[in-house]
């Protein structure tokens, strides 16, 4: 499977239109159209469009065989899954935390607010 391919498969599992996807990484559908047909894709590009769609960036090294890539050996890819992983997990653990701070926040808020009807 190709990027275009893989990138395509992650938009109908979201539910998405090529112009929405497009939009959402501010370039025209035209050039999305493109992209979804091309092999070749710039990391950069690649982490918009797993943002735009919510997906861990490693979806898209999960399901095509970079092995073949004369560029990149075995050990290479290991390595950045690896980091990719760490990086999602990362990201996964902030999330929690700001979700835990924002309902401290919002119950310290409550409490102050009963604390100045008392007095």
């Amino acid at each position: 499977m190709h990027i275009g391919q893989k990138i395509r498969e992650l938009m109908r599992k979201k539910n998405f239109k090529q112009n929405h996807l497009a939009e959402k990484i501010g370039i025209t559908t035209q050039r999305m159209g493109q992209i979804l047909k091309e092999d070749d894709i710039s990391i950069n590009r690649l982490k918009q469009i797993s943002q735009a769609l919510d997906v861990p960036f490693i979806e898209f090294l999960d399901d095509f065989d970079l092995m073949e890539d004369s560029l990149i050996n075995s050990e290479k890819v290991e390595m950045l899954r690896d980091q990719l992983r760490a990086k999602d997990e990362t990201i996964q653990t902030q999330k929690e935390l700001i979700a835990i701070l924002r309902k401290n926040i919002s119950a310290t808020g409550a409490s102050d607010k009963k604390t100045d009807a008392s007095l």
